[in-house]
């Protein structure tokens, strides 16, 4: 799931600190992982671990309430998916290595989507160092997705097989979700 910021939404939506945040990371892992499309008949208990909040502790509370809640909303009304009181964890990612290379992953590509890669500080000739090595990063990504999905388009959600059943989502070798923010 990447997003490019020319889709910012208006403002006043958004005036108490904190709540685009949490709108955006709600929306992630309600929609980027196509949990609501799991099947079966027994519960499948989900864990999610968030990096630390930059809210305070009311809104913490309320926001891994909202995440618990996520099963009963109606687009998970046929999803296994549960979610039990204790299942979602705030965590520290600069002590998790995975979760450190997955901030760089997600770094080169909003850096593509958002024309980073292009930027030359001021006062500079070339690109910075940083910069290079993330456009580098990104072209490494992007070369192995396309050995899977050729001509993938990082702008644009996959597209949905024409009889769009739920399983669909499990048996592509790669899915791409484009959050674009209310405008």
């Amino acid at each position: 799931m990447f997003q490019n910021n020319a889709n910012e939404p208006n403002e006043s939506k958004y005036k108490k600190t904190g709540e685009k945040y949490l709108n955006f990371y709600y929306q992630f892992i309600k929609n980027a992982f196509g949990l609501k499309h799991l099947t079966g008949d027994k519960p499948i208990y989900l864990r999610i671990y968030v990096d630390r909040l930059p809210i305070g502790s009311r809104k913490r509370i309320e926001f891994k309430k909202q995440l618990m809640d996520l099963p009963r909303t109606e687009s998970y009304s046929d999803s296994p998916i549960e979610i039990r009181s204790g299942d979602v964890a705030e965590i520290h990612s600069h002590n998790h290595v995975l979760l450190q290379c997955l901030d760089i992953v997600l770094g080169a590509m909003f850096y593509r989507l958002n024309d980073l890669h292009l930027a030359v500080p001021e006062g500079q000739k070339a690109r910075g160092k940083r910069t290079i090595a993330k456009d580098k990063l990104f072209n490494n990504i992007i070369e192995h997705i396309n050995e899977v999905m050729p001509n993938f388009n990082i702008y644009e959600t996959t597209d949905e097989y024409d009889n769009k059943v739920p399983d669909c989502y499990w048996n592509h070798a790669y899915r791409h979700w484009r959050y674009k923010q209310s405008l």
